[in-house]
C-alpha cells in the first residue's frame, strides 16, 4: 500500500486457456486397404483405424462411422474404429468393397470430422464345384464315317470361382476304350473304328474339375 512503511502481500493467479474446437480429426493414413477370405464368420476383424484429434477434451474425442459403401456388409465399432464383417461375404457376388470411413470429434457446438476410403478385397475360396453347361450331352454320328482323331464332341463345365479355383480341366471318370479327351479344351476324339464299339463303350462319362485346393 502507499503508508509509511509500505505493506504489501502477494497471491497467485491462475490463468486458464479454454479450448476451442479449432483442429479436425487425423487419420494416420488417407486410405486403407485390407483383403479378407470369403468364408470368414460374421464379426471377424477386418481391420482397425485410428484418427487423431489435437484439440482437448470432448474436443479431442472421436466416434468413427460408416458410409453407405459398405453396402451393410461391414460395420465399424464407434469408439475403437475397428471394422468388422456384418454379413456374409461371396466374391462370386462382389469381388470388392469401397466406402469412408468418418471420424467426427465430439464438440458440443461445433463438431469437425475428416475421412479416408477403405477398400476391401474378398480373396475367393473354392466354394463352388464345375458344372456343364449341356448335361447329358447326346452326340449323333455315323460310325461308319468317323476318322482317326476326328473331334466328335467338346465338352463346357463353368466354375465360378477365382483363378485356380475356377480353372477347369478334363477327364474320364472311369477308363474308357476308343476314345481320348482333352483336359484342356475338353474335346473327345475317336482312337478307333467306332464300329467296334458296344453301345455301352459308347457312352462316355466326363468329369471336370478344378484346380483348387481341395478340387
Amino acid at each position: 500500500d502507499q503508508g509509511h512503511p509500505p505493506l504489501s502481500s502477494t497471491t497467485t493467479v491462475e490463468v486458464t486457456v479454454l479450448d476451442i474446437n479449432d483442429h479436425s480429426p487425423q487419420f494416420q493414413s488417407s486410405s486403407y486397404t485390407a483383403d479378407v477370405s470369403e468364408d470368414v464368420s460374421i464379426g471377424s476383424l477386418v481391420l482397425e483405424v485410428k484418427a487423431i484429434d489435437l484439440d482437448q477434451g470432448s474436443n479431442s474425442q472421436v466416434m468413427y462411422s460408416l458410409s453407405r459403401g459398405s453396402q451393410s456388409m461391414f460395420i465399424i465399432d464407434e469408439n475403437t474404429g475397428r471394422i468388422i464383417t456384418a454379413a456374409p461375404l461371396d466374391r462370386e457376388r462382389t469381388a470388392s468393397y469401397t466406402f469412408e470411413v468418418c471420424a467426427t470429434d465430439s464438440s458440443p457446438a461445433s463438431p469437425r470430422n475428416a475421412t479416408a476410403q477403405v477398400t476391401v478385397y474378398i480373396q475367393d475360396v473354392n466354394d463352388n464345384a464345375p458344372f456343364f453347361i449341356l448335361d447329358p450331352l447326346i452326340v449323333n454320328i455315323s460310325a461308319s464315317s468317323v476318322s482317326s482323331r476326328r473331334v466328335l464332341a467338346t465338352m463346357r463345365a463353368d466354375d465360378k470361382d477365382f483363378g485356380a479355383n475356377g480353372s477347369v480341366f478334363y477327364r474320364f471318370a472311369n477308363p474308357v476304350r476308343g476314345f481320348t479327351i482333352n483336359s484342356l479344351t475338353g474335346d473327345i476324339q475317336a482312337t478307333e473304328n467306332m464300329q467296334t464299339l458296344t453301345q455301352g463303350q459308347r457312352t462316355l462319362i466326363i468329369q471336370a474339375m478344378d484346380q483348387g485346393n481341395p478340387a
